[in-house]
């Protein structure tokens, strides 16, 4: 079965252009028979499910109940939702559930799990262990962002993989 987890913002709403990237991006993955794991909330979370959900694939979303106070549970495209208690078990859920993550436009939470998930493939790197994930990342919005932080942190930006918009992502991935 092929997999791919998505990181992304809950912070837009339908008719946005990030919830309507997302929601594309959720149909080609779909359309290409991915199951799916996102944080299972709104925003870019609820447009991927809502999306993959139109083509009968596993929508899984992991949600944090007793961290997100404000967030009655998952959104309604999930078809399976895995509760986790804290936040970094919430997140490991995520990068164990495939081997692709898709990394859209977000705040805080979303850098969080992209450097959680980028600098496990980094020490596999650096002890020569293959990588287990294939990061893909939405090149306008993550490329200034990292490329300026990497000047004055030194990150390793050879295990990071870039897409121009939604057909090239699914290029690179369903290969």
């Amino acid at each position: 079965m092929k997999r791919v987890t998505v990181f992304g913002s809950s912070k837009c709403s339908p008719g946005d252009p990030a919830y309507e990237s997302a929601y594309k991006i959720g149909q080609l993955l779909g359309e290409f028979k991915f199951s799916v794991a996102t944080g299972g909330y709104q925003g870019t979370m609820e447009a991927i499910s809502k999306g993959a959900s139109e083509y009968s694939v596993e929508v899984m979303g992991c949600t944090t109940p007793d961290l997100f106070l404000g967030r009655k549970g998952g959104n309604q495209y999930l078809n399976n939702e895995i509760k986790s208690t804290e936040l970094s078990e919430r997140i490991g859920n995520l990068i164990k559930y495939s081997n692709i993550i898709i990394v859209l436009p977000g705040t805080i939470g979303t850098l969080t799990e992209l450097l959680l998930v980028w600098n496990q493939e980094f020490i596999k790197e650096c002890n020569s262990i293959e990588r287990s994930h294939t990061i893909y990342l939405d090149e306008s919005f993550w490329k200034p962002v990292l490329e300026e932080m990497s000047n004055d942190l030194q990150l390793p930006l050879g295990v990071l993989n870039y897409y121009s918009d939604e057909n090239d992502l699914m290029s690179k991935i369903s290969n």
